[in-house]
C-alpha cells in the first residue's frame, strides 16, 4: 500500500494523519510552514514519519494490545518526550496502556511503527529470542546506538520504498519487526534501556486537560486543582515537568486551539469572536486576538469570515488509505 502523504497546516490535521494512534494536539506558536506527515500500513504494522514545522504539544495513550516504537531522527533543543529530553538515534519503546507527553518544537523529525504484540511475540519465537514486552504502561528509552540507527534506517526504508510505489514487501516488514525485537529483547534491557519514567505528572496533565475538555472553556487553578486531587505546587510541577510550562500558559494555548476549532466550524451568523472568546472564558478579548494572530497569522474574525465563504470539497485521506470527501 503506498504511503499517505499528508501537508498539515493545523492540528486537526495533523490528528487525522498520524497512523495507528489517537492522539491529541496543542498548537503553541507559529511555525515555518506547514509540518509534513507520511504514513503506510500493513496488516503486521502501521508506520509514520514526521517533520515537525510549526510547534505543539501532543498526548496520547498505546492501545492495549500494542507496542509504539519511536526513532528521533532530528531533535532540536527543547524537545521532550515523556519527561525525557530527544537526542538523534534515540528510541522511545512504549508497552501496550502505556501514555505518551511530547513537547515538540519546530525542527523536530522523527518516525513511529505501531505493531500488535502478538505479532512481535511470533517474531521473537522464530528467532528463539527471549523477548518479553514491557509491563504494561511503562515507557522505556534507549540511547543512540548501532542498534537503534539500524531501526531508523529500516524505517526510513519501509517509507522510502512505499513512497516510490513500492508496497512494502514481508522481508522488509519482517526486517523492521526483528529490529524491534532484538532492541525490546531482556537479555539486552538492563544494559541498553534507560531508567523507567514514573507518569503521575502526565497524570496529572492529563486530568485537567479532560476536564477542561468537559466543561469546554478555561479552567480556574481551583478547578484543575479539584479535578486532579493535587494541590496547586503539585498542579505547577505536573505541568512543568510534562509540557515545560505552567497550567496558565497551557490553557492560553489551549484556548487558542479550541476557538480556531469552534470558529471554524460556526454556522453562519450564529457565533461572533467575542462569543466565542467569552464562552472560552477569555476575559481580554483584544489579548486574545493579539496571540491568536501571532500563532496562526490571521486574526479570529478572519477565520470566521473564511468559513463562511464557500469552500471547495476536498479529498480527504484516512489512516488506512481510503480516498472520500
Amino acid at each position: 500500500m503506498p504511503p499517505l502523504l499528508s501537508v498539515v497546516e493545523d492540528t486537526d490535521d495533523y490528528t487525522r494523519s498520524i497512523a495507528g494512534v489517537e492522539i491529541d494536539v496543542v498548537r503553541t506558536g507559529p511555525g515555518s510552514g506547514p509540518s509534513v506527515v507520511r504514513a503506510v500500513s500493513t496488516d503486521r504494522t502501521m508506520v509514520s514519519a514526521a517533520s515537525i514545522r510549526f510547534p505543539m504539544l501532543t498526548h496520547t495513550t498505546i492501545g492495549e494490545d500494542h507496542i509504539v516504537t519511536g526513532f528521533v531522527k532530528a531533535a532540536p533543543s527543547g524537545a521532550r518526550w515523556c519527561e525525557i529530553d530527544l537526542l538523534p538515534g534515540m528510541v522511545l519503546a512504549y508497552s501496550p496502556g502505556a501514555e505518551h507527553t511530547g513537547i515538540n518544537p519546530e525542527g523536530l523529525d522523527f518516525s513511529f511503527v505501531v505493531s500488535r504484540t502478538r505479532d512481535l511475540q511470533q517474531v521473537a519465537d522464530k528467532l528463539k529470542s527471549d523477548f518479553r514486552p514491557p509491563p504494561s504502561g511503562e515507557v522505556h528509552a534507549l540511547a543512540p546506538s548501532p542498534e537503534t540507527i539500524r531501526l531508523g534506517r529500516t524505517l526510513a526504508a519501509h517509507l522510502d520504498g512505499a513512497a516510490e510505489g513500492i508496497a512494502p514487501t514481508d522481508h522488509l516488514e519482517d526486517i523492521l519487526l526483528h529490529a524491534m525485537v532484538r532492541i525490546l529483547a531482556d537479555d539486552r534491557r538492563e544494559e541498553r534501556i534507560g531508567a523507567r519514567r514514573k507518569i503521575n505528572d502526565r497524570r496529572v496533565a492529563h486530568d485537567c486537560i479532560a476536564y477542561a475538555e468537559s466543561v469546554g472553556r478555561v479552567p480556574s487553578i481551583r478547578e484543575l486543582c479539584d479535578a486532579a486531587h493535587v494541590s496547586e505546587r503539585r498542579l505547577r510541577t505536573a505541568f512543568a515537568a510534562t509540557f515545560g510550562m505552567s497550567p496558565g500558559r497551557f490553557f492560553r494555548v489551549w484556548a487558542l486551539d479550541v476557538a480556531r476549532k469552534r470558529l471554524a466550524g460556526a454556522d453562519s451568523g450564529e457565533a461572533s469572536v467575542t462569543s466565542v472568546a467569552i464562552d472560552l472564558g477569555i476575559s481580554h478579548v483584544g489579548r486574545f486576538a493579539g496571540r491568536y494572530r501571532a500563532v496562526y497569522g490571521e486574526s479570529p474574525s478572519e477565520t470566521l469570515r473564511s468559513n463562511r465563504r464557500p469552500q471547495p470539497a476536498r479529498p480527504v485521506l484516512d489512516v488506512h488509505g481510503s480516498v472520500g470527501r
